[in-house]
């Protein structure tokens, strides 16, 4: 094994989901302290639940010879300038299908009342991300 390579890779979400939705997961995820959500909306700048509030790996690799390398960290930081880009994405959307028309109306909707939702399970070996997600769902 002494020419070993091996890649981690921590299960990792991300999706846009409402409040009641969102407030099922994190209940949900109470019961799988190995998991950490992080969630914006586009009307606030605090960051809910705060169990992702520090940087973390989510990807790295081991190669002979070499320091652990981590291509991916997550961080609160880079996780609120990409919400500002996501709900400005839903915006630009919207202008395409004409103000005032249905469709724009609804993804407004969606832009004002969603929350951006990011998920990690920090059991890379064992976990079981979206047993979260069914819970939630189921319950």
């Amino acid at each position: 094994m002494e020419n070993c390579s091996l890649v981690y890779q921590k299960a990792y979400v991300e999706f846009f989901a409402p409040k009641d939705q969102l407030e099922a997961l994190i209940e949900s995820a109470k019961e799988h302290p190995t998991v950490s959500i992080s969630a914006l909306s586009s009307q606030t700048d605090t960051i809910v639940p705060k169990t992702m509030d520090f940087a973390t790996a989510a990807t790295w690799g081991v190669f002979p010879n070499h320091e652990i390398l981590q291509p991916w960290v997550l961080d609160p930081v880079s996780f609120k300038a990409w919400s500002d880009e996501a709900f400005g994405i839903w915006r630009s959307l919207a202008i395409h299908y004409g103000l005032g028309s249905t469709s724009s109306k609804t993804i407004n909707r969606v832009a004002d009342t969603y929350y951006l939702v990011s998920m990690l399970d920090n059991d890379y070996a064992q976990g079981d991300i979206f047993k979260v997600i069914a819970e939630s769902i189921r319950n």
